[in-house]
Protein backbone atom coordinates (compact mmCIF):
# COMPACT_ATOMS: atom_id res chain seq x y z
CA UNK A 1 0.00 0.00 0.00
CA UNK A 2 2.46 2.73 1.12
CA UNK A 3 5.92 3.16 0.21
CA UNK A 4 6.58 5.04 3.37
CA UNK A 5 8.60 2.83 5.89
CA UNK A 6 8.58 2.93 9.34
CA UNK A 7 11.32 1.11 10.26
CA UNK A 8 13.36 0.49 6.61
CA UNK A 9 11.91 -2.87 5.11
CA UNK A 10 8.56 -3.03 6.71
CA UNK A 11 5.62 -0.48 5.87
CA UNK A 12 3.99 1.98 7.49
CA UNK A 13 0.55 1.25 6.53
CA UNK A 14 -0.98 -1.80 4.34
CA UNK A 15 -4.17 -2.12 2.91
CA UNK A 16 -7.09 -4.04 4.92
CA UNK A 17 -8.59 -5.77 2.31
CA UNK A 18 -5.04 -7.56 1.29
CA UNK A 19 -5.14 -8.27 4.61
CA UNK A 20 -8.66 -9.43 4.79
CA UNK A 21 -7.41 -11.87 1.79
CA UNK A 22 -4.22 -13.31 3.21
CA UNK A 23 -6.53 -13.90 6.73
CA UNK A 24 -8.49 -16.13 4.50
CA UNK A 25 -5.49 -17.99 2.74
CA UNK A 26 -4.14 -18.55 6.56
CA UNK A 27 -7.70 -19.75 7.81
CA UNK A 28 -7.66 -22.63 4.41
CA UNK A 29 -4.53 -23.54 5.40
CA UNK A 30 -4.79 -23.66 9.42
CA UNK A 31 -7.85 -25.32 8.60
CA UNK A 32 -6.39 -27.74 7.12
CA UNK A 33 -3.07 -27.78 9.32
CA UNK A 34 -5.76 -28.32 12.25
CA UNK A 35 -7.72 -31.89 10.46
CA UNK A 36 -4.34 -33.15 9.01
CA UNK A 37 -1.89 -33.08 11.52
CA UNK A 38 0.54 -32.67 8.57
CA UNK A 39 3.98 -31.01 9.23
CA UNK A 40 3.76 -29.41 5.89
CA UNK A 41 0.64 -26.58 6.13
CA UNK A 42 2.33 -25.66 9.68
CA UNK A 43 5.39 -25.30 7.76
CA UNK A 44 4.12 -22.82 5.10
CA UNK A 45 2.62 -21.19 7.81
CA UNK A 46 5.34 -21.00 9.99
CA UNK A 47 7.85 -19.77 7.20
CA UNK A 48 5.23 -16.98 5.35
CA UNK A 49 4.82 -15.77 9.39
CA UNK A 50 8.31 -15.62 9.55
CA UNK A 51 8.59 -13.09 6.84
CA UNK A 52 5.99 -11.34 7.02
CA UNK A 53 6.98 -10.56 10.56
CA UNK A 54 10.40 -10.90 11.07
CA UNK A 55 11.76 -10.11 7.44
CA UNK A 56 10.17 -8.54 4.90
CA UNK A 57 6.43 -9.00 4.24
CA UNK A 58 6.96 -8.25 0.34
CA UNK A 59 8.41 -11.39 0.61
CA UNK A 60 5.40 -13.08 1.76
CA UNK A 61 4.50 -15.90 -0.67
CA UNK A 62 0.63 -15.77 0.40
CA UNK A 63 0.57 -12.08 0.49
CA UNK A 64 2.03 -11.71 -2.98
CA UNK A 65 -0.86 -15.04 -4.25
CA UNK A 66 -3.31 -12.51 -2.67
CA UNK A 67 -2.15 -9.27 -4.12
CA UNK A 68 -1.85 -10.51 -7.73
CA UNK A 69 -4.15 -13.40 -8.18
CA UNK A 70 -7.30 -12.10 -6.07
CA UNK A 71 -7.06 -8.51 -5.20
CA UNK A 72 -6.53 -7.32 -8.82
CA UNK A 73 -9.94 -8.79 -9.35
CA UNK A 74 -11.91 -7.65 -6.43
CA UNK A 75 -12.75 -3.95 -6.75
CA UNK A 76 -13.27 -3.58 -3.02
CA UNK A 77 -11.87 0.10 -1.41
CA UNK A 78 -8.66 0.25 -0.28
CA UNK A 79 -8.48 1.38 2.98
CA UNK A 80 -4.86 1.82 4.54
CA UNK A 81 -4.17 0.61 8.17
CA UNK A 82 -0.88 0.75 10.37
CA UNK A 83 1.47 -1.98 9.98
CA UNK A 84 2.50 -2.35 13.56
CA UNK A 85 -0.15 -4.21 14.60
CA UNK A 86 -0.57 -6.41 12.04
CA UNK A 87 2.90 -7.30 13.07
CA UNK A 88 2.43 -7.87 15.99
CA UNK A 89 -0.33 -10.17 14.94
CA UNK A 90 1.92 -12.03 12.18
CA UNK A 91 4.67 -12.89 15.59
CA UNK A 92 1.59 -14.42 16.81
CA UNK A 93 0.84 -16.51 14.06
CA UNK A 94 4.42 -17.04 13.77
CA UNK A 95 4.26 -18.61 17.14
CA UNK A 96 1.30 -20.47 16.29
CA UNK A 97 2.31 -21.94 13.46
CA UNK A 98 5.57 -23.08 14.79
CA UNK A 99 3.80 -24.73 17.76
CA UNK A 100 1.40 -27.02 14.83
CA UNK A 101 4.55 -27.46 13.31
CA UNK A 102 6.66 -28.69 16.36
CA UNK A 103 3.43 -31.01 17.56
CA UNK A 104 2.71 -32.67 14.01
CA UNK A 105 6.63 -33.30 13.74
CA UNK A 106 7.25 -34.92 17.00
CA UNK A 107 3.44 -36.44 17.17
CA UNK A 108 1.70 -34.10 19.52
CA UNK A 109 -1.83 -33.75 17.99
CA UNK A 110 -2.77 -31.79 21.00
CA UNK A 111 0.11 -29.00 20.09
CA UNK A 112 -0.96 -29.28 16.57
CA UNK A 113 -4.45 -29.19 16.66
CA UNK A 114 -4.61 -26.48 19.17
CA UNK A 115 -1.59 -24.38 17.41
CA UNK A 116 -3.28 -24.59 14.58
CA UNK A 117 -7.22 -24.15 15.38
CA UNK A 118 -6.51 -20.72 17.62
CA UNK A 119 -4.78 -19.85 14.48
CA UNK A 120 -7.54 -20.98 11.99
CA UNK A 121 -9.99 -19.14 14.15
CA UNK A 122 -7.67 -16.06 14.78
CA UNK A 123 -7.43 -15.56 10.77
CA UNK A 124 -10.86 -16.45 10.60
CA UNK A 125 -12.25 -13.28 12.66
CA UNK A 126 -9.63 -10.71 10.57
CA UNK A 127 -11.09 -12.45 6.98
CA UNK A 128 -14.68 -12.73 7.92
CA UNK A 129 -15.49 -9.77 10.58
CA UNK A 130 -12.25 -7.48 10.07
CA UNK A 131 -11.44 -8.29 14.17
CA UNK A 132 -7.42 -8.69 14.52
CA UNK A 133 -7.06 -10.26 17.74
CA UNK A 134 -3.50 -10.05 17.80
CA UNK A 135 -4.03 -6.03 16.67
CA UNK A 136 -6.52 -5.90 20.06
CA UNK A 137 -3.60 -7.40 22.62
CA UNK A 138 -1.34 -4.78 20.65
CA UNK A 139 -3.29 -2.02 22.03
CA UNK A 140 -3.60 -3.16 25.39
CA UNK A 141 -0.20 -3.63 25.85
CA UNK A 142 0.45 0.08 24.20
CA UNK A 143 -2.56 1.46 26.90
CA UNK A 144 -0.17 -0.74 29.60
CA UNK A 145 2.99 0.94 28.56
CA UNK A 146 4.47 -2.03 27.56
CA UNK A 147 4.64 -1.07 24.01
CA UNK A 148 5.43 2.71 23.36
CA UNK A 149 3.10 4.32 21.99
CA UNK A 150 5.22 6.20 19.28
CA UNK A 151 5.01 3.20 17.40
CA UNK A 152 1.66 3.81 16.57
CA UNK A 153 0.17 6.84 18.25
CA UNK A 154 -3.51 5.61 16.38
CA UNK A 155 -2.68 2.03 17.78
CA UNK A 156 -3.34 2.87 21.36
CA UNK A 157 -7.35 2.76 20.93
CA UNK A 158 -7.13 -0.21 19.49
Amino acid sequence: MSNSTASGRFPLKVSEPLIRIVASEVFVLAAAAAITASPWFALILAADFALRSLVNPAWSPLRLIAKEAVLSFAKAGDRAVFYSPKRFAALIGFSLSLLALIGSTFGSAALATGGAGILALFSFLEAAFGFCAGCKIYGFLMRQGIIPTEWCPECVNL
